[in-house]
């Protein structure tokens, strides 16, 4: 099971120096939250050793939108998959604005990837007219 990434494990090590995997879902949940907040405020291309890594400018899919919702969704989809391994069964659906036309919200519902349990989470995210994300539980 992967709990934290590597940068977090190498800032703060267990005191035991033992490399198990505690149940702390809270914390797995803000590792993955944090981790996702980088790679969608990303732009494809950026990152030198994974040109796919992050997310296609989002400006381009909201001048088509709504025909482009299901595009989005799939992008969204598919980098989680990629390159967030933690979740599992992933799902994500727009949910419609009735107070912002210019915000876009994503839900995103998944389970934990952890060894001996299951744990459901689910995290709205927003996109703005600029394409930058947010992400909270």
């Amino acid at each position: 099971m992967r709990e934290r990434t590597l940068l977090e494990r190498l800032r703060q090590p267990e005191s035991e120096g033992s490399r198990r995997a505690s149940a702390d879902v809270g914390a797995l949940t803000r590792s993955i939250l944090a981790h996702l907040a980088r790679m969608f405020n990303t732009r494809q291309g950026h990152a030198l050793t994974a040109l796919d890594y992050g997310m296609p400018d989002m400006t381009d899919f909201m001048r088509e939108f709504p025909s482009s919702a299901e595009g989005m969704e799939r992008a969204i989809r598919e980098s989680i998959e990629r390159y967030e391994p933690r979740l599992k069964s992933l799902r994500v659906r727009l949910e419609r604005s009735e107070t912002d036309a210019l915000k876009l919200t994503f839900r995103l519902t998944a389970k934990l990837a952890l060894e001996k349990q299951s744990a459901d989470v689910a995290f709205a995210m927003n996109v703005n007219s600029e394409g930058q994300f947010e992400i909270r539980p």
